[in-house]
Formats: C-alpha cells, structure tokens, sequence
C-alpha cells in the first residue's frame, strides 16, 4: 500500500512548467478537425483525422531541431498510417491479427525508430468500432498526422536555431557553477558531484544538439562546434585543478595564492555566465587579467623556491596550477569570441537521409519479448469477446508493462487512477451536455491539457488521455457510465495482465546484466590508466566519456534493480560509482599535467599500467567468476614515484645552485612532470583499490577472495 501511495504522490507532481503553448497546438490540431467534421456532417471522417494527429503526437519529440523532428514526425505519420491499414485488413482474422499485433508489440519496445504509435493505431484499428470505410480510413489517417506535423512544425523556420542556443546557454551556466565550485574552501564530494555531474549532462546535450544541427550549420559556420570543443577543455582543467589545488594546499607555505586564484577563478565563472548574454568579450579580458594577476604571485614562489625559501616541489605543483589557469582562461576567451550568434543557415527542407536500420534500444533485455508475448496474450483473451470495448484491455498492457516489475506498478497504479477519473468526468459533462460540438469541446480540453502535461506528470496524461482515446476511437459510439465502467474493469484487468507478466516472465534480468556492466565499466577505466602510460593523448576526452557512459550503465542497472522482485542493490556498488568517479577525476589531471610536460616519466608510466593492470584483471574476474589475480604492485610502483620526486628535487636543486636554473634540462623537465603528477598519481592509486574493493564486495567472484592490497603515499600512511 504504501508503494501505490508513493507512486500516486510522485505520478501526480509537477516537477517542472508544463509546455502549455505545445499542448495548445496539439489540442487545436485534434479538435479542429471534429469540429470541421460536424460542421460538414462528417463526424467520422473529422474523427479519423483527429485520431491520426494524436497518435502522431503521441510518438513525437519536443526540444529537438527542425529537421531532425520533421522527419521524425513525417515518419510517423507513414509509420500510424501503416499500423492503422494493417489492423483494419486483419479484422477477419483475429488469429493472425493476435500475433501480427504481439510482434510489432516486441519490434516497438525493441526499436527507437517505431514506437508504439504505430502498435496503438493497429491495435484501434483492428477493434474497428466506427470507420468512414476502408477506402478513407489511409488518407484520412495521413492526413490527421501531416496536419499535426504542420502545426508543431509552424514556429521552427523563425526559431530553428533555439534548442542549439539553449543547450549552450546551460551549458556555458553549469561549468560557470562548476568552476565557482572550485573556489575557497575545497568542497567535499557530496556537494562537488552535483556541480560535475550537472556540467558533464549539460555537455552531453549541447554536443547532442550540435549533432542534430550538424548540417547545414557545420557547413555555414564552425563556431559552434569550436566553442563546444572550448567547453570540454574548460571542464576538463576545472576538474584538473580541485585535485591540483588541494595539492598545492598541502605542499606550498606561502598563504596568499589562495586568494589570487579564487579571483582568476571568480572571473572565470563571470565571463562564462555572460557570454550566453553577449557580454562574454568583456569580462574575457578581466578574467585574463585576474589570471595575469595569479601568474605573477605564482612567480613571486617560484623565486622563492629557487632561493631555497620554498620546497621546488611545491612550486612545480603550483606551477601546473598557474598552466592550468592558463589553459582555462584561454578556452574561456575562445568561447567568449565564437558568437553562435553567427550561425544563421537559410531556410531550407529537411533532408530525408535513411535511418541506420535496425536503430535497437540498449539494455532492455528480455522486456521486448515479454511485452510482445503479453500483448499477444492479452489478443487472444479478447476474442471471446466480440466487442470494440477490448481494446482498452489490451491498450492497458501496451503502455503499462515497463521494463521492471517496480515501474509497471507505478504505471498501472497511475493508469487505473487516470482511467477512472478520465471516465467519470468524460461520462458527466456529456451526460449534461450532449452532441457532437460537446464532443469536440472535450477532445479539445483534454488534447490541451494532456499533451502539456504528459512530459511531466503520467498521472494527469492518465486522466486527460482517457476521455482523449475514447471518444477518438468510438466516436459514433454513445459515451454513458456503463461504457465508462467497461473501460475501468477492463484497464484493472489489463493492469493485473501486465503486473503478472513483469512478474513472472524474467522478473530478474537485471542480475544477470549488472556483472557484466560492472566489468565493462572497470575496463573502461583501466583504458585511461592505460593510455596515460603510453603518453597517448589523442583523443582522450573521447575514452573519458565512454568511461562515464559505463558506469552511467551501472547505476542503470542498480535502479532497475531495486525495483524487481527481491531486488537489493548492493551498495557496495553505490560506492563503486563514486570512486569511478573519482578515479575519471585523477585521469583528468594527470592528463592536464601531460598536455604542458610532454616529458613523462618511466616511474609514473609504471604505476599507470599498474592501475590498468589491477583494473582489467579485476574485470576479467568478475566476467568469468574466476578469483582475482595475485596481489599487483601499486604499493612498489608508487613508493617508486615518491623516491624519484625526492630524487629529482634534489639534482634540481644542484641545479640551481650551479647557475642553471632557467634552462630546461632532462631533470627539470621530468621534475615538473613528475612533482606536479605525483599527488594526482597518488590519488589515482588510492582510489583505484577503493573502486577494485568496492566491485569486489558487491560482485564476488570465486572463493578464498584475497583482500585489496594496501596503497601508502608519500605522505604517510597506507590506505586500504
């Protein structure tokens, strides 16, 4: 009971505005054409338009560009079209119309590309009720589906290019809040994680959206591209500098630097806030100067440090600090003068390229087959029956069996509530006030009310949608109580349908999944280990990003499983995400480090390929069941690290005090390299046997399980 109270409370919130304008214009795009209908006397030909259009605004996509959701939409309708025939033609055969159906049923769940419009237009279809012949059903149908793609479409040739400029816009927001995060006081992981995460989706999105506007924009103008690659870097050497700063904190004396950096960093966030806002090119050339400021402090140090008054170590840290400020505020400034404003392609049709085909869902597992068995199930139960009124038994199974028991609850809790809701207020106001004007008012009304709301809330969709599809798909049919009860009995029932299947048929496949995640996540990170051993930093931020993808699978897979029967996520694997995280971050400095010491070091490339190492092997153990390897040598390799950083610090200060401290000799070379990496290596390390003890508790793997070896720094201590 509490489960179904939960979902109730969480179904029925709005977390966000609702679209009112969309849902307006799908409202008039289904209701003008009843209207038109009874005005000409045609009732059902206006309601077979008004049915195209819903089931074409039920399979579109908001926020996305001109063309990409032209052709999306243009599909569709082909797609409704398509399933609406098919089930009128299978009316005779019920037996061949029960496994047609069951099939598409698994290829929607299965295909991004088809959707379950086309499964809901055959399946209304088939149960037939009303129809203005077999001869105008198609065109009819089509042409319900190009007047709705006309009407959403109408505004894109005066905005096309606004979902590019708001995915920048938040982008260029959220690594202003990242970089601001990395300001004073260094902020625990509980509230840094947010600030990261949030940047890195607002990066994904933007780069999705460029894909989108890939052409024509690409080929007019390159600014946006250009300053999505500014973006990265600035994620990327923000990310850098938390772990170099709270270095730098630990190994520098002097206390001023502090404050320069915060002001560099302030003006930073400030150039990247205003840029969106066309005031970016200002405050670029202050944040030049904040960063100009820090340099010279920086410098002051470094001085100090050749004078023996301050550790070299220490200033080679701060050092890399002050080039990653540096490499900061230059990809500020590029993204500061790029103007997306100057990507202003002509207006042009979409360009109709075929679809990589098949275009599968990932990661859904057995959840095709099961809907489509379930569905053709839910057929076949329908044809004692003899009655149009089965479809809604049937529909109920369609969009209420979720790829987990736990999410099928919510939804068939949701569509039950929305069901008898829908149909009681449908039953009154025509009870009242009867006709076919009524009629067109109500769809209307609900198309209005329901598409703004569907993105944002299924329990209200539940309930405008209700009267939406009954009155759509029995138009000629009086809509009283007793059909408004059949409706409410028939959704329980479907609701019962769809809660057994998600019960019974691979209620657990997630368990089976989530090993094979966890490994692929772990190989995933051991290849940034890998390639930073091998000085390979082409392409990098590409590996990074399919890191992230990979342990974004694991938590997935974490949700999805508790919410199958029995299902008990092991936080043991909740914190494996964490220090995945962790360990992306270390990669990312040690990389920033590279990119100005192109001089690596034998020491550091050792423990590097000791992190791959322990990470594959683990991975290896937890896809096969075997036990883990023998115990690695991180320990050795970073005790080795530590003694060349001692080693070096001091043949550079024999340096110096021959007189060569300006050139760049072999051992300064290595020493900055070395000195400024060491606490990100160190870190590495550590976090590395926190992630390999973390999946080795939540995924054992074998008997007589070792425990992780242990990790000292330089500092002190050992860390298991």
């Amino acid at each position: 009971m509490r489960k179904i109270v939960d979902a109730l409370r969480a179904g029925y919130a709005l977390p966000s505005r609702p679209p009112w304008t969309y849902g307006l214009v799908c409202g008039l795009a289904i209701g003008v054409p009843l209207l038109i209908g009874a005005m000409l006397n045609a009732p059902h030909e206006g309601a077979s338009v008004a049915l195209g259009a819903y089931l074409v605004a039920f399979g579109d996509a908001s926020g996305i560009p001109y063309g990409a959701r032209s052709r999306r939409l243009l599909a569709m309708t082909a797609f409704v079209t398509a399933g609406v025939g098919i089930g009128a033609l299978m009316r005779p055969v019920p037996w061949v119309a029960v496994a047609v159906i069951g099939a598409l049923a698994a290829l929607s769940a299965r295909s991004t590309w088809v959707g379950l419009p086309p499964v809901l237009g055959m399946v209304i279809a088939y149960f037939g009720g009303t129809s203005p012949g077999a001869a105008m059903l198609l065109p009819l149908t089509a042409l319900g589906g190009l007047v709705l793609s006309a009407a959403v479409l109408a505004p894109w040739p005066m905005r096309r290019m606004r979902p590019l400029r708001e995915a920048f816009a938040t982008a260029f927001e959220t690594l202003a809040d990242l970089v601001e995060g990395g300001t004073g006081t260094p902020l625990p992981d509980a509230r840094w994680e947010p600030l990261r995460r949030a940047a890195s989706v607002a990066l994904d999105d933007a780069r999705t959206a460029y894909a989108y506007y890939g052409y024509p924009v690409a080929a007019v103008d390159r600014a946006p591209g250009l300053v999505l690659e500014a973006l990265v870097r600035v994620f990327d050497e923000t990310v850098a500098l938390r772990s170099l700063r709270q270095a730098a904190g630990e190994a520098v004396r002097s206390t001023a630097w502090p404050e320069e950096l915060d002001r560099a960093l302030s003006a930073q966030a400030r150039a990247l806030r205003a840029t969106p806002l066309g005031g970016g090119s200002e405050c670029a050339a202050e944040a030049m100067a904040a960063a100009a400021g820090f340099a010279e402090h920086v410098e002051s140090v470094r001085e100090q440090a050749l004078a023996g008054e301050e550790r070299l170590s220490a200033s080679a840290i701060l050092g890399q600090v002050r080039r990653s400020v540096e490499r900061l505020t230059v990809a500020v400034r590029a993204a500061s003068a790029l103007s997306l404003e100057s990507a202003r392609p002509a207006p042009r049709l979409p360009r109709f390229s075929l679809p990589a085909w098949p275009r599968w869902e990932q990661g859904l597992g057995a959840h095709p087959v099961r809907l489509g068995a379930i569905t053709a199930l839910a057929m076949a139960l329908t044809i004692p029956i003899h009655s149009h009124l089965g479809k809604w038994f049937v529909i109920t199974v369609l969009v209420s069996l979720r790829p987990t028991y736990g999410d099928t609850v919510d939804r068939v809790t949701l569509r039950i509530a929305g069901t008898t809701l829908g149909s009681a207020a449908a039953a009154v106001v025509l009870v009242l006030a009867p006709g076919s004007y009524t009629l067109a008012l109500i769809v209307f009304v609900s198309a209005s009310i329901g598409f703004a709301l569907r993105g944002v809330s299924y329990g209200y969709w539940s309930i405008f949608s209700t009267p939406l599809v009954m009155l759509l798909s029995n138009y000629a049919v009086p809509l009283g109580w007793e059909a408004a009860e059949i409706r409410v009995i028939l959704t329980m029932a479907g609701g019962v349908l769809a809660l057994l299947g998600a019960r019974l048929l691979w209620p657990r496949g997630e368990r089976v999944r989530l090993p094979l995640r966890v490994a692929d996540m772990l190989d995933a990170h051991a290849a940034l280990a890998r390639a930073l051993a091998g000085q390979r930093l082409d392409g990098f931020d590409d590996l990074v990003d399919v890191a992230g993808r990979a342990a974004d699978k694991v938590g997935e897979s974490l949700d999805r499983l508790a919410k199958e029967p029995g299902g008990q996520p092991p936080e043991a694997l909740r914190s494996a995400l964490t220090y995945a995280g962790r360990v992306r971050d270390d990669t990312l400095t040690v990389a920033a480090v590279h990119r100005v010491n192109e001089a690596g070091s034998a020491r550091a490339s050792g423990l590097l390929d000791a992190v791959a190492d322990r990470l594959f092997g683990l991975a290896h153990a937890v896809r096969t069941g075997e036990r883990p390897a023998a115990a690695d040598d991180l320990d050795e390799a970073l005790e080795e690290v530590a003694s060349r950083v001692g080693a070096l610090a001091r043949l550079r200060r024999g340096e110096v005090e021959s007189g060569r401290a300006e050139q760049m000799t072999p051992v300064r070379r290595e020493f900055l390299f070395i000195a400024a990496a060491h606490p990100a290596l160190r870190t590495l390390a550590v976090d590395a046997v926190k992630l390999s003890a973390a999946v080795e508790r939540g995924v054992p793997a074998g008997r007589g399980r070792r425990r992780p070896g242990r990790v000292g720094g330089a500092a002190g201590g050992s860390v298991s």
